[in-house]
């Protein structure tokens, strides 16, 4: 499973974020909160680095470990629209087995929907989640 979810906001200005060296993609900003917030929920989050598709993190606590992606077109007019993505990292075996799989009420992943929705310059939150 895979969790997009999808909101506008002007809370994160792209201006003061390292430009992406890849394409012209935001995310950092949103994925440097994001990382605050993590950390102070116990996880561990590495900085944000960049992608050809936007911005990524890697969060773990205890056995389970995520990638988590921000993007936003920077040429966007605000509020822009945000899209945070969120996968399970699994072993060969585990996909092969079909084990660790993200679930719908993974804690990291209920955890970021509600931060997201709590923010108060967030709108339209709208969640997506795929197999």
């Amino acid at each position: 499973m895979t969790q997009l979810i999808t909101f506008d906001s002007e809370a994160w200005g792209v201006a003061s974020e390292t430009a992406n060296p890849i394409n012209p993609i935001a995310g950092q900003g949103l994925l440097s909160w994001l990382r605050e917030q993590l950390v102070a929920a116990g996880y561990e989050a590495t900085d944000p680095e960049p992608e050809d598709w936007g911005w990524y993190l890697v969060a773990k606590r205890g056995d389970a470990s995520y990638l988590i992606g921000a993007s936003s077109d920077v040429a966007t007019a605000m509020p822009r629209e945000w899209t945070v993505q969120i996968h399970r990292q699994r072993s060969l075996s585990d996909r092969l087995l079909g084990r660790n799989k993200l679930q719908a009420g993974d804690p990291l992943m209920s955890a970021v929907e509600e931060w997201i929705r709590a923010h108060p310059r967030t709108r339209n939150v709208r969640v997506d989640r795929t197999e």
